[in-house]
């Protein structure tokens, strides 16, 4: 066998490399890891909300009144955020929205704008620290930290309505979401979270099959849990599931299996046949915002008691099978009240668990490596893109309220691209310039609502603690 300098041979000498190559990449991985799922400074050259586009600087520029806000977590770390209030913001519902894991709040307006301009409620939209004009360095305890923050903050407030308080979260922010939803639900209202995962380990495993192989290596080296099917066991509060059916980055599944592993008394699922992970919001039109608008009213009447049978059959008895894309009608059960011993009756619910494969842009590539090395970088190379952007560049075209004239053109952005005009929810076609599904996607009418589970030995007034 050949032999190099010193009698060592060409085989012992590629080992070698291929060992310490793979040592410093598991090394990188391990260091690094925070910056491959937080992508603050993306897209590049819009860090901060007054260096974005026109149209995504301020609420402003959508008509909607807010006010700038800051405030100090507990370890120190002050956040920059958005206050946008309803037309009653003293007597409307607040939610606080967590959004992805890229771009700063200009970005995340949308779902912000349906909460706010169409239903009439306050929404606290904030920048996790390191994301916009926030102070400080993301991480998984950071962000947890800063929704504590969010939610101190709106109960130290007298701007808005601070008793009926709710959380929004969408794909990484349903995970903060649910995490602050079971560790301080005795002072919330109720959770919706959308196109959010399981956890990180199954997006890996999803994105990358084989990696399945190499869990004690991940067990290593995986810093970040973000186990959201774990910590939703343990909650209490009424929960809202919101799942977009074409959903490219987040299978459908991981919505199916957090409904279904939901410890809540009281818990609902829309599917949206169509909805992507982006823009589901905008796929489901104005059955969307009724089925949001039910949700809210039913889950503050639980925790007032004044919720009765035929309310609860009424919230939910409009339902729509993933697979058509017309209306239909079930019957819902009604509860059985009576007098100071009145229980609600037992929901059964309709779960649908659909199995979707991720629409994986990797595959031409192959996911079996053959050595160690290869499947570590397939690893790096695929959660960056497989968890922080949408497959594809998307141009941002649409028109603002405060700029109706003006189009925005700027390549690159693969987050949230809402489209402001107010006729797009009237129309039973939507026109979203950045939706990437087949153009002729059926809008349904109203949208399936999973019935709530009830639980028999729950009271007339739903106590929503947590565990």
């Amino acid at each position: 066998m050949p032999r190099l300098f010193g009698g060592v041979s060409i085989l012992s000498a590629t080992l070698l490399v291929a060992f310490i190559g793979v040592v410093v990449l598991v090394g990188l991985l391990w260091r690094f890891q925070e910056k491959l799922l937080f992508l603050n400074a993306f897209p590049v050259g819009y860090k901060t909300p007054n260096l974005n586009p026109r149209g995504y600087r301020s609420p402003a520029e959508r008509g909607i009144p807010f006010k700038d806000v800051s405030f100090t977590t507990r370890d120190g770390v002050k956040l920059s955020a958005w206050l946008l209030l309803g037309e009653k913001p003293l007597e409307a519902p607040t939610f606080i929205q967590f959004h992805g894991n890229a771009g700063n709040i200009g970005f995340h307006q949308g779902h912000a704008e349906v909460l706010c301009a169409e239903m009439g409620a306050n929404v606290l939209l904030l920048d996790y620290r390191g994301y916009g004009n926030s102070e400080g360095t993301p991480s998984e305890s950071g962000v947890y930290a800063d929704a504590d923050a969010a939610l101190d903050f709106l109960l130290s407030t007298s701007l808005v309505n601070n008793k009926d308080i709710f959380l929004f979260g969408h794909s990484l922010g349903g995970a903060v979401a649910i995490d602050l939803a079971r560790r301080r639900g005795k002072e919330l209202k109720g959770l919706v979270v959308e196109n959010t995962f399981t956890s990180l380990r199954d997006v890996i495993h999803d994105i990358v099959p084989a990696s399945r192989k190499f869990d004690w290596l991940l067990n290593a080296i995986q810093r970040m849990k973000l186990s959201s099917e774990d910590k939703v066991r343990q909650m209490g509060i009424p929960a809202l599931f919101i799942s977009g059916r074409s959903d490219e980055l987040i299978p459908p599944r991981h919505m199916d299996k957090l409904h279904h592993a939901c410890g809540s008394p009281v818990k609902w699922k829309v599917d949206i046949p169509g909805g992507d992970h982006n823009s589901t919001w905008l796929y489901g039109g104005t059955a969307y915002t009724e089925n949001l608008q039910k949700f809210i009213k039913t889950a503050v009447s639980l925790s007032t008691g004044d919720l009765n049978g035929d309310a609860v059959a009424s919230s939910i008895k409009e339902k729509l099978p993933v697979s058509s894309g017309a209306p239909e009608d079930y019957q819902a059960a009604k509860a059985d009240l009576s007098g100071s011993s009145e229980t609600l009756s037992s929901y059964e619910t309709s779960e649908v668990v659909q199995e979707m494969k991720p629409k994986d842009p990797w595959s031409l590539f192959g996911l079996k490596p053959q050595t160690m090395a290869l499947a570590l970088l397939l690893i790096v190379l695929l959660v960056r893109k497989g968890i922080h952007s949408t497959a594809g560049a998307r141009h941002i075209e649409g028109r603002t309220h405060a700029h109706p004239s003006s189009r925005l053109d700027e390549p690159g952005l693969e987050l949230d691209v809402p489209d402001v005009d107010e006729a797009r929810r009237k129309s039973t076609l939507l026109n979203d310039d950045s939706a990437q599904s087949t153009p002729g996607t059926p809008v349904p009418a109203l949208v399936e609502l999973v019935e709530p589970d009830v639980k028999h030995s729950e009271a007339a007034r739903i106590d929503t603690s947590t565990s």
